[in-house]
């Protein structure tokens, strides 16, 4: 008697467990049937875009040099300064030099003028052949020797290369400069190159003269930038492509050795279907989700493109007016009877 009346209790208790289990699985509404949220795919307008960290450089920088060792005559300059191609920048002394040219022109004006005469006696055999070419040898040398100084003194003369802002200087006026002292650092920034790197396998979609979006990484400056140059060469460790945008920077507003984050768009289309993210299933070497099938539950697997932080773009495998799951993928199996609770909106995405 006792043997019954405790197996009588066990069938109540877990009778009672599976009546607490079915209540706490809202999912399922009946015998094989799973209760879900769905998303009806639908074409819409898609564009594609890439993001990547950026440097940005000036068009053109240059630290400015000494061409010739000598003290420092005359500084042209203000530090920071904004300064015109050609304009001066510091005078190196070059007076010895213009000396020696001075005294080497009287030299070759009294060698021409000896090498002229023995010309006209070669001409009656009053002078040798050798001693007319040895005295056109040091009028060459003479003429050598000037255009090295004049070379000397023409550099002593330090010129802007082009136009830009100057920073500082370390030296003084009087100081002895060596040949390849910095005098200072030149910078063009009215124009900024945005320099960044893609994945190579986005290179095809690039092209010159397309138009980047940078923004700074304050987030404070946005503007567009365009594509002059494409890396033909691959980098091989990172396997990425290096590209080049011009930006328009009139007002200075970026700062050239910054940091930016450039948006590139890729594609662009009116005929892209995106479903949630949540929806994709992903698996050993594919991507599933579940479709509404005749009011079944139907795995598929998809080829899928471009992501977003809400969707999922799908190249292959579903159609405009398939509806997928979005919940209730946990419990759904193939060929479960499904009830669609509510439609997911695209907005919500």
């Amino acid at each position: 008697m006792n043997k019954i009346y405790i197996a009588l209790v066990i069938s109540v208790v877990l009778i009672t467990l599976a009546c607490q289990q079915q209540n706490n699985n809202p999912s399922v509404s009946g015998p094989g049937t799973l209760n879900a949220d769905g998303f009806i795919l639908q074409s819409a307008r898609f564009t594609s875009t890439i993001s990547s960290t950026a440097n940005l450089l000036p068009f053109e920088s240059v630290f400015i040099k000494t061409p010739v060792e000598g003290n420092v005559l005359a500084i042209h300059f203000n530090e920071g300064e904004y300064v015109n191609k050609g304009d001066d920048i510091i005078q190196i002394d070059d007076r010895t030099w213009k000396a020696q040219v001075k005294g080497l022109k009287a030299q070759l004006t009294s060698a021409q003028k000896e090498l002229n005469r023995k010309k006209e006696l070669l001409v009656i055999e009053g002078v040798s052949r050798e001693e007319v070419d040895r005295l056109e040898a040091a009028v060459q040398d003479l003429e050598a020797r000037i255009d090295e100084l004049e070379v000397s003194i023409d550099l002593a003369a330090v010129k802007a290369p082009f136009s830009g802002q100057l920073g500082m200087r370390d030296f003084s006026l009087g100081a002895y400069l060596n040949r390849g002292a910095t005098i200072t650092h030149l910078v063009q920034s009215e124009q900024i190159r945005v320099d960044f790197d893609i994945p190579a396998k986005y290179a095809s979609y690039l092209q010159i003269g397309q138009m980047v979006q940078v923004l700074t990484n304050t987030g404070q400056d946005t503007a567009l930038a365009r594509i002059y140059a494409i890396n033909p060469m691959l980098n091989t460790s990172s396997r990425s492509i290096q590209v080049r945008a011009l930006l328009k920077n009139p007002n200075h507003q970026f700062i050239a050795g910054n940091f930016a984050e450039v948006t590139v768009s890729l594609t662009e289309s009116d005929s892209t279907l995106f479903i949630p993210s949540e929806s994709l299933i992903p698996e050993l070497n594919t991507h599933v989700v579940y479709k509404l099938q005749n009011g079944q539950a139907k795995r598929q697997d998809v080829e899928i493109g471009n992501r977003t932080a809400t969707k999922v773009e799908i190249l292959k495998g579903l159609s405009a007016g398939d509806t997928v799951l979005v919940t209730g993928l946990l419990e759904v199996e193939e060929g479960v009877n499904v009830t669609i609770r509510k439609i997911k909106e695209d907005g919500a995405l």
